[in-house]
């Protein structure tokens, strides 16, 4: 599945449930103010154990285990996908 345009930056912290961290760049608004999204998920959010949340602005550091689009479970691919056509 193809990396969508509004994915920045991902981050895999295998310690916890929820152990994606997904950057969600929009661009900027009418105002001029940037639109980024910080996204924590599971492998598979959707289904009904799964875990999201979200957080206006990047949550990421510098430290962070950055990885690879293609490296994310297909479920998660799918749902980041999904999340963006409802923005």
């Amino acid at each position: 599945m193809k990396q969508p345009n509004e994915v920045e930056k991902i981050c895999c912290n295998p310690d916890f449930i929820d152990k994606w961290t997904i950057v969600l760049d929009y661009g900027t608004d009418e105002d001029e103010n940037d639109e980024v999204e910080t996204l924590t998920c599971s492998d598979n959010p959707s289904y009904p154990q799964g875990v999201f949340s979200s957080t206006y602005g990047d949550a990421t550091e510098d430290s962070d285990n950055f990885i690879d689009w293609k490296d994310l479970p297909l479920s998660l691919q799918t749902f980041v996908h999904n999340y963006i056509a409802e923005k």
